[in-house]
C-alpha cells in the first residue's frame, strides 16, 4: 500500500509536468495573434482577449499582489532561517529536517524555471513596462507565490500538529495568499490569462514533486 501511494504521487507529479508542457505548446502554437503591445503575439488570442475585455484592469491590484508576494517571500525566508538555525545547532546538514532541505532544493528548481522562461520567451506582457516588452509566460508572480505557499502548507502541518487552532488560522492565511496571486495578476492586467494558468500548472507540478519526495522519505524513515 505504501509503495503504491509513493508511485501514485510521483506519477501525479509527472502527469502535471506533462500537462504543463502540452499547455505551453498550445499557447505557443494555437490561435497566435498580434494582440499585444507593439504588435507582440500571444497564443489562444481569442480566449485571452475575452478575459482581458471581461476584466477591467486596476493598477491597485499590482501593488496589492506585490505586497502580498513579499509576505510569501518572508514565509519562505522564515523556513530557510529555521533550516540555518538547525544546521548551526546540530552541526550537520544531515541532521537538518529533511523537509527544510528539500524546500531549499524546491526553491532552486523554481528559480531555474524562472530563468528558463526568461530565455525561452513564449509571449510578452499585455502591457508595456519601463523595460519595454517583458516576458510574461508563465506568470513568475503566480509561480513564486504558489511554489512557496503550497509546500509551506505541507510543512506547517508537520510543525503545528499540536496547535490545532493556530494551524487553522495558518491554513486560512495560506489559502488566501495562494488564491490572490493568480486572481490579482489578472485583475491587475499584468498578465494574460494563459500566463496565470501556466504559472499555476508548473507551480502545482513542482509542489507535487516536493510532496512526493517528502512523502517517500517519511515512509522510508
Amino acid at each position: 500500500m505504501r509503495s503504491s501511494a509513493i508511485r501514485r504521487n510521483y506519477l501525479t507529479a509527472v502527469l502535471l509536468f506533462v500537462l504543463f508542457v502540452i499547455f505551453t505548446l498550445i499557447v505557443k502554437s494555437i490561435d497566435v495573434e498580434a494582440i499585444g503591445p507593439q504588435g507582440s503575439t500571444v497564443g489562444l488570442a481569442r480566449f485571452n482577449s475575452m478575459v482581458q475585455e471581461a476584466v477591467k484592469a486596476d493598477p491597485k491590484w499590482d501593488r496589492i499582489t506585490d505586497l502580498l508576494a513579499l509576505v510569501c517571500i518572508a514565509i519562505g525566508v522564515g523556513f530557510m532561517i529555521l533550516a540555518l538555525k538547525q544546521l548551526i545547532s546540530r552541526r550537520s546538514l544531515w541532521k537538518v529536517d529533511f523537509g527544510l532541505v528539500l524546500l531549499a532544493g524546491h526553491f532552486v528548481l523554481m528559480c531555474a524555471a524562472y530563468i528558463l522562461f526568461e530565455k525561452v520567451i513564449i509571449n510578452y506582457r499585455p502591457v508595456l513596462t519601463d523595460e519595454g516588452l517583458e516576458a510574461s509566460y508563465p506568470s513568475s508572480h503566480t509561480m513564486l507565490v504558489l511554489c512557496i505557499m503550497i509546500p509551506a502548507v505541507i510543512l506547517f502541518h508537520r510543525y503545528l500538529t499540536r496547535h490545532r487552532f493556530l494551524l487553522v488560522l495558518v491554513d486560512i492565511l495560506c489559502i488566501a495568499l495562494i488564491i490572490q496571486a493568480p486572481v490579482g495578476r489578472i485583475m491587475a492586467g499584468m498578465h494574460w490569462a494563459t500566463d496565470v494558468i501556466g504559472g499555476c500548472l508548473i507551480s502545482v507540478a513542482l509542489s507535487m514533486l516536493f510532496y512526493a519526495v517528502l512523502f517517500h522519505y517519511e515512509e522510508e524513515h
